[in-house]
């Protein structure tokens, strides 16, 4: 015990001679760093604070004959937003940032409403694109006043209410695609499936106290994504190998999973003779590759052919203490599975933002967790872990629902709005 005490007494005492040495040098460097971070955040909280935004509500038609093909060149549109890159002047001086956008679904009292909020100078952008797909559609500029979020209390958890909620993630590299609305689409018509039927389906059951809010934001990117694609398709290929991250690991995992299967054969060798598994993939004569891996690099590169966004995905369920329904919150989540498949990409929760804890001070970290939340959901600040998404991957997320979907109380035109005639005099 006392030659460690004397280990550990030297090792402090180099420690504090080296740092008396050279902390003329690195606590000025530390301190800079840590003051330019800080000017950094208070600038583009500055800027966020003086941007100017629309909240439009989108009513759909009680037809609506178009797939979610349709609202892919909406988002198409939307990524005219972006700005191409930012200078180092306005970035550090002036906070710029590049601006995003929240694409909401959002059910209340049984009721299912789509809104749109991008910021000021986009609106005619917007609408434009939004009418040229899907002309029938009633567009209606929510004055702040009427914005849903206001529906509760600006503090939640409190005595009355309480939520549920998180944001979420991809599992995966963003180079691996979710899956997407021609996966949910067949050739017969009878029996073509709609992804965003299970939500609506779950909002149209809410009642009077309840509300749930998906809010998918997003802001352009340029092309650099596609770089880490196409290293992701060079690796399936085996044209580079996956670097890894520890190779000790690596290497003990291989150890045990050969002594593991020894230990097997050696159990089965007085019943059977022992059968030793050389782990060898089939390949495939033409390019060398198994038809999975095939499968899985078309859908990547399917993925980086198509405009990129970053972005997320966050929600809440906000319902009264003494009537909240766990299993309202629980379908939202389950509803997202949905979009996924185990061979490419899926989403799950972020717990960093997830209203869950563990001990200690468990109750504490729950409140607070639910706290930010619901202040990032009112705020609609952008998400705290981005993944890249690309148009074909949001419009599976956010489109209006065919007319096969029979939701009872999602909300539609009743009426047909016609334009006034061109020749029409003006007083």
């Amino acid at each position: 015990m006392t030659a460690v005490l004397e280990t550990l007494t030297d090792g402090l005492q180099e420690f504090w001679r080296v740092f008396v040495a050279v902390w003329w040098a690195v606590v000025p460097l530390l301190l800079l760093v840590a003051l330019m971070n800080a000017w950094l955040l208070y600038k583009r909280e500055k800027f966020k604070n003086a941007m100017k935004w629309v909240l439009l509500e989108l009513t759909p038609p009680r037809e609506v004959p178009q797939s979610a093909k349709t609202m892919e060149q909406v988002f198409a549109t939307a990524h005219g937003m972006y700005s191409f890159g930012i200078s180092l002047f306005k970035k550090w001086f002036k906070g710029v940032m590049e601006e995003w956008a929240s694409f909401e679904i959002v059910g209340r009292a049984g009721a299912v409403h789509f809104y749109i909020r991008i910021p000021q100078g986009y609106r005619d952008m917007m609408e434009s694109a939004v009418y040229a797909h899907y002309p029938d559609v009633e567009i209606t500029l929510v004055p702040p006043e009427d914005d849903y979020v206001r529906a509760f209390p600006p503090r939640l958890p409190n005595e009355e209410y309480t939520l549920f909620g998180t944001e979420l993630m991809f599992v995966r590299e963003d180079g691996y695609p979710l899956r997407t609305y021609p996966e949910f689409e067949e050739r017969v018509e009878e029996r073509r499936v709609d992804p965003i039927s299970t939500l609506t389906e779950i909002m149209s059951r809410l009642e009077r106290s309840e509300a749930i809010w998906i809010q998918i934001l997003i802001r352009p990117t340029g092309t650099e994504w596609t770089k880490k694609s196409k290293e992701l398709v060079e690796i399936l290929l085996g044209k580079k190998k996956k670097p890894e991250k520890v190779k000790l690991s690596a290497w003990t995992q291989k150890q045990l999973g050969t002594a593991g299967e020894f230990t097997t054969q050696l159990l089965r060798a007085p019943f059977t003779p022992p059968v030793w598994d050389k782990k060898e993939e089939k390949k495939d004569e033409k390019g060398g590759l198994t038809e999975g891996n095939r499968r899985i690099i078309e859908a990547v590169e399917n993925k980086m052919s198509k405009i990129g966004f970053e972005g997320g995905i966050r929600y809440v369920y906000v319902d009264r203490k003494d009537a909240f329904t766990a299993s309202n919150a629980t379908a939202v989540a389950g509803a997202f599975r949905q979009f996924g498949t185990l061979h490419l990409n899926f989403l799950r929760p972020n717990l960093k933002t997830m209203t869950i804890s563990k001990p200690p001070f468990k109750k504490r970290r729950i409140e607070r967790k639910r706290r930010l939340l619901y202040t990032s959901c009112r705020a609609r600040d952008f998400v705290k872990k981005a993944n890249i998404f690309n148009t074909e991957e949001l419009a599976t997320l956010f489109h209006f629902p065919i007319t096969a979907v029979k939701s009872p109380m999602l909300r539609r035109v009743e009426a047909r709005r016609a334009s006034p005639p061109s020749d029409l005099p003006s007083f």
